[in-house]
């Protein structure tokens, strides 16, 4: 794996894709919760972004 100037992870398949992926975060929260460590908990929605490339 290598990485990418825009923060994808970059993977050279042997079949001769490109495969770019890295984490898109859409939403976070705030909840009245918090963990046993007492720090507050937030949900987060995340999704992936995928690029696909032949070389």
């Amino acid at each position: 794996m290598r990485t990418a100037n825009d923060n994808y992870g970059v993977h050279d398949l042997s079949n001769g894709v490109v495969l770019s992926t890295k984490a898109a975060v859409g939403q976070i929260n705030e909840t009245k919760f918090f963990a046993r460590e007492g720090e507050p908990a937030y949900p987060v929605d995340a999704g992936p972004l995928v690029k696909i490339k032949k070389k």
